[in-house]
């Protein structure tokens, strides 16, 4: 069953992606981490305007049991667009760009002003798609080609009457589980040692807030003395980043890069973002060290399982990725040395950014997205650090 909805955008869509992780974790803290999901569940809820015979036809739709599947347009996400205008029962369409084969045998809606309907592609060449009965209504140069959600409503459904003939939806949609959810063919975050370095700079107008996490077990005798016990040796870091204002294409990024983590399954390199490290010498070709402010750095990370990496970020916004192998100190300040030399010289002023950079993953199983139109965006991400293991045995 098709029906057609649309996002009133007074309020935005929501789109959630949730995968399902198993997590056995050592007493050391150690993770070995199982993917109970190749999918993420994908749901999607927003409002729709309705009047006329729209809201006369959704009412008629609502009347088929709720378990059924149904398709709906995709709200945010679009194809493409109609290049060439062709008339009620053409049996192709030429659109603006070209269509990927891997939508061959979908249901899709051709949509714009009041003119909508629903085909099945049966084949596409190049930008040309050939669906597989004629279309029922002419499709309008600039009328959007969207694919559609095939899934099931919620058991409970509300229509809120604002008179007789116009109601408000509040279209809650589950899609079908099991069914793979689109991928943007987005490029990939840069590789350091094995794993993808997630280096999106986060918005400081909702600064990242961090939770340091040192656990440790107790032995209270209940007449005074308590021990304490460590079997993690290791200091772990939970910090939310919030991605605010980002463009569909940015957006469509970070939801690729969600799903290839799997949601906390996978692992990444990821900068902390903040003033970690201060340079205190400017860097020259053909040296594998920095010198820091401080000695603190050499006291409590020289064997640190965790912070193993550092990343640079230069002023022309080029980045620099450099494992360590030692931290000493002089007693004023400290050397971090690294397995791989730097091949020209970096000033001090080109240094906007010196993080310590972490093996990490996602701290939850659900990126939840809300469009505040169909091309702005923001979501929230919650990661953790992790002992910075060779990528092979992780």
């Amino acid at each position: 069953m098709d029906i057609f909805l649309k996002p009133d955008w007074a309020n935005g869509v929501q789109e959630s992606f949730e995968f399902l992780t198993t997590i056995f974790t050592t007493d050391s803290g150690k993770e070995q981490r199982s993917a109970e999901r190749t999918y993420a569940r994908r749901s999607i809820s927003f409002e729709a305007l309705l009047h006329a015979d729209a809201l006369r036809d959704l009412r008629a739709d609502l009347h088929e049991r709720s378990d059924f599947l149904s398709y709906i347009p995709e709200p945010v996400h679009r194809l493409s667009t109609v290049a060439v205008y062709e008339p009620a029962g053409s049996t192709s369409i030429q659109f603006a760009d070209v269509v990927s084969s891997a939508h061959l045998g979908k249901r899709v809606c051709i949509m714009g002003g009041k003119r909508n309907f629903f085909a099945t592609i049966a084949g596409i060449t190049g930008s040309t798609v050939t669906f597989s009965a004629p279309i029922e209504r002419e499709a309008v140069v600039g009328d959007d080609l969207r694919l559609c959600v095939e899934g099931r409503m919620p058991t409970s459904v509300s229509v809120n009457y604002v008179t007789d003939d116009i109601a408000y939806f509040n279209a809650g949609f589950n899609q079908n589980p099991g069914t793979p959810n689109i991928n943007y063919d987005t490029s990939a975050f840069p590789t350091f040692r094995g794993r993808e370095v997630f280096n999106e700079k986060p918005n400081w107008a909702n600064p990242p807030s961090v939770e340091i996490v040192s656990e440790y077990d107790v032995t209270d005798f209940k007449r005074g003395v308590i021990r304490t016990y460590s079997p993690i040796d290791f200091i772990s870091r939970v910090t939310q980043f919030t991605f605010l204002g980002r463009s569909t294409a940015k957006m469509n990024r970070l939801i690729d890069f969600f799903q290839r983590q799997l949601g906390r399954c996978g692992e990444f390199w990821c900068p902390s973002w903040t003033s970690d490290l201060r340079l205190v010498q400017p860097i020259t070709n053909g040296s594998n060290y920095i010198v820091v402010a401080g000695r603190k750095v050499a006291d409590y990370y020289a064997g640190s399982t965790v912070e193993k990496a550092v990343a640079i970020r230069r002023s022309n916004n080029a980045w620099l990725y450099r494992y360590i192998t030692g931290i000493t100190t002089d007693g004023t300040n400290s050397t971090i040395t690294f397995d791989t030399a730097f091949t020209f010289d970096v000033d001090l002023e080109a240094v906007v950014g010196l993080y310590w950079l972490n093996v990490c993953r996602f701290a939850t199983d659900t990126m939840t997205v809300q469009w505040i139109t169909d091309e702005v965006a923001q979501t929230v991400f919650q990661i953790t650090t992790l002992e910075a293991l060779p990528a092979e045995a992780a």
